[in-house]
C-alpha cells in the first residue's frame, strides 16, 4: 500500500478501480497472514519498517530503471548493501563457519537474480502494478515453510494467501485501453 501511495506523489502514476481492488485484496490477505489475532505486536511493526523500505526500494527502483543500466543498478544495489551491513560483522565479535559463509553466497547468488528480475520488471510495468506482487512472497514463504521446515500452514495463512493469490490475478486482467 505504501508503493502505491507513494508512486502517485513521486513517479505520478494513474491509479484505477482494478488496481485499488487489487491492493485492497492483497493488503487484506497480508494482514490476515501477518496479524491473525488483531493485536499490533513489535513483530507487525517490524513487517510495516520492512514494508516501508520495500516500497521505498521499489519507488526509487521505478525512477532509475528507466535511464540506468540493469546490472549496473544491481552492482551498485549489492555494494550499498554490503558497506550498510559489514559493520554488522564486527559488532557480532563471533567468527563467521565456513558453512555459514556458503549458505551466504548462494543467497546472495539468489538474490541478485532476484533484484535484477525486479530492477527489469520496474523497467517495463508501474510501480502499482509491482506492489501488490510483492504480497506473493508471504505465500512463498508459507511453501517454503511447508516443505523445508515441515511448516503446517495455519487457516489465517491459507486465507490469507487465497486473498494475495486473487490479488495477483485481478492485475493481470487489466484491459489493454486501460492506464496502467
Amino acid at each position: 500500500m505504501i508503493t502505491v501511495v507513494l508512486s502517485l506523489f513521486i513517479l505520478k502514476e494513474k491509479l484505477n478501480r482494478i488496481k485499488v481492488i487489487s491492493l485492497a485484496l492483497g493488503v487484506l490477505g497480508a494482514m490476515i497472514i501477518l496479524n491473525p489475532d488483531g493485536r499490533l505486536n513489535l513483530g507487525v511493526l517490524a513487517a510495516l519498517a520492512g514494508g516501508a523500505c520495500y516500497s521505498l526500494y521499489i519507488i526509487t527502483t521505478r525512477a532509475t530503471s528507466q535511464s540506468n543500466d540493469p546490472i549496473k543498478t544491481l552492482v551498485f544495489q549489492n555494494v550499498f548493501g554490503s558497506v550498510l551491513i559489514t559493520p554488522y560483522l564486527f559488532i557480532a565479535g563471533e567468527p563467521i563457519a565456513l558453512l555459514d559463509l556458503v549458505y551466504c553466497a548462494v543467497m546472495g547468488i539468489f538474490a541478485s537474480i532476484f533484484h535484477l528480475c525486479l530492477i527489469y520488471a520496474c523497467r517495463f510495468a508501474p510501480a502499482s502494478i509491482l506492489a501488490p506482487i510483492g504480497y506473493l512472497e508471504l505465500v512463498s514463504t508459507a511453501i517454503v515453510g511447508y516443505f523445508i521446515f515441515f511448516e503446517i500452514p495455519s487457516v489465517a495463512t491459507i486465507i490469507g494467501a487465497i486473498f494475495i493469490i486473487l490479488a495477483g490475478i485481478i492485475l493481470t486482467r487489466i484491459p489493454r485501453g486501460m492506464p496502467r
